[in-house]
């Protein structure tokens, strides 16, 4: 049988997080004086009320998940929290819902696929909220599951013991250090991203989408160009696209011995790296012997498209398509 109250309370915890971050493109649009503030708004109070339902109805002094509950509580997090945070679409861009059901669970999946055109020109607060769905979905959830589940007697430590091969002795001793942990790493390379951003030109609107959705490998992106439209910012994209790609985890144990050399010896990394470099090389040097690139491009290009591929960001640049069924790219791995 279902425990249907805690289940309840803890759809509703994560929906009253949700509304809280809709205030994030509310205010946006708000003070830029562009589409979409009587649109959040409205979002905002019926995220807000839904929350506040599902936490009444949830509260109680014993909380007792079983299997089963967090099954259903996994399935449920996901579908019902996209069906709140796909409101903005319906009520500002004016598409259906299952359109925007399918934006927003793209966002948050980070899986990054779109039916939205005309980017260039959309409300920013729209642009930001993709962007921090995608945000959300790279690691939210997650320390959601670590900070909020051992509160209420489930092992949440237990759904990381599968994320690194290096994570046996446990790098921080409690869940709540752990989720503090992640949010470090997380919000530093977020911050260190968008500086990078900054620097290749950016401005500072397009420069915070883009390290959103750079880190959490999701790929959304302001401009229907995607990033073939940021002609300077693309080594800072492949470099945070490639850890984006690492195990958090490994990071916070890093941090945590405050020794580098935990995730420079993983045998994860060390693979992905390899992999990286390459099929980087291997294809660049094609680029440079047939196809006629500079070197130097001939790199850019074969390492941003790589990364973007195998960390499934999906990035747009160039149409690699194109580059003919003779290429090494085509060749079956």
């Amino acid at each position: 049988m279902v425990n249907a109250r805690p289940v309840s309370f803890v759809i509703g915890l994560v929906l009253s997080k949700l509304a809280l971050f809709m205030y994030v493109p509310t205010l946006v649009a708000f003070f830029t004086g562009t589409d979409g503030f009587l649109d959040f708004g409205l979002a905002v109070i019926i995220t807000h009320v839904a929350a506040f339902l599902c936490l009444s109805i949830g509260r109680t002094k014993h909380f007792k998940l079983g299997v089963r509950d967090m099954f259903l509580i996994t399935s449920l997090v996901w579908t019902i929290a996209s069906a709140f945070a796909a409101l903005p679409f319906v009520f500002i861009n004016h598409i259906s819902f299952t359109d925007a059901y399918f934006e927003t669970m793209s966002g948050i999946t980070t899986t990054g696929s779109t039916v939205l055109s005309g980017l260039d020109n959309m409300a920013p607060s729209i642009l930001l909220w993709r962007s921090i769905l995608q945000w959300l979905g790279g690691i939210g959830f997650i320390v959601m599951a670590v900070a909020v589940l051992p509160m209420l007697n489930v092992g949440g430590m237990r759904l990381f013991q599968t994320e690194s091969s290096d994570w046996s002795d446990k790098s921080s001793p409690r869940a709540k250090t752990v989720a503090k942990n992640i949010v470090v790493v997380y919000l530093v390379l977020t911050g260190l991203c968008l500086l990078g951003y900054l620097a290749t030109g950016m401005n500072l609107f397009d420069a915070i989408n883009h390290s959103f959705t750079t880190l959490s490998t999701g790929g959304y992106s302001t401009s229907d160009g995607s990033m073939n439209h940021f002609s300077q910012a693309h080594i800072v994209g492949t470099v945070f696209m490639f850890l984006g790609g690492l195990p958090f985890l490994l990071f916070v144990a890093a941090l945590s011995k405050r020794d580098p050399r935990v995730l420079l010896n993983d045998a994860q990394v060390r693979g992905f790296g390899y992999l990286f470099l390459v099929s980087s090389t291997v294809v660049a040097l094609w680029l440079f012997i047939e196809d006629g690139y500079a070197l130097a491009d001939a790199f850019r290009v074969s390492m941003f498209n790589i990364v973007s591929i195998v960390t499934t960001t999906g990035f747009g640049l160039e149409d690699f398509t194109a580059w003919g069924l003779s290429h090494p790219w085509s060749l079956p791995l």
